[in-house]
């Protein structure tokens, strides 16, 4: 099953909890639901670390609340909150960049074989190279900045 199926039917599911959970002030943590919700927030768990790198915030949102093991309907709430994100980022990477297409179209020849490389080396050489002009670009503004801060701070120096 493809990772968005999956967190749709986490969703699903915790849109049918979450009115359940109990209130921490008036009666407590639902505790005749309380095996189903951890189960459920287990596989939510579960499912979003399959992001990879993007997960990394979202499971802290998760781990942040201090009573997220008990069923109250904050807690079920809040994890539904971050699987709705996760969907969000799981169908992000799932779309081709423009790059990707025009770079899988260039390989095929007029006559609609493809080229020496298949169209999955292509696309795995592209998001690779993508990757890499991000992070370049992001380290070049890191540094600029960091020269910019230096600098200021030798200018206050001589002052």
């Amino acid at each position: 099953m493809d990772i968005t199926d999956t967190l749709r039917e986490l969703i699903k599911r915790g849109e049918e909890l979450v009115p359940q959970g109990g209130d921490p002030i008036i009666e407590g943590y639902n505790g005749a639901l309380q095996p189903e919700y951890g189960s459920w927030r287990l596989q939510a768990i579960s499912a979003i670390e399959e992001l990879g790198r993007p997960s990394k915030p979202l499971l802290r949102e998760i781990d942040s609340d201090k009573e997220g093991s008990y069923f109250y309907q904050g807690s079920a709430a809040r994890v539904l909150g971050v699987l709705k994100a996760a969907l969000a980022i799981a169908q992000r990477e799932r779309r081709p960049t423009a790059v990707t297409t025009e770079v899988s179209a260039a390989m095929t020849t007029s006559a609609g074989s493809p080229g020496n490389a298949t169209t999955r080396d292509v696309l795995l050489y592209t998001d690779t190279m993508l990757h890499c002009s991000i992070r370049s670009r992001a380290f070049s503004r890191n540094s600029s900045s960091s020269r910019l801060s230096s600098s200021s701070s030798l200018a206050g120096a001589k002052q």
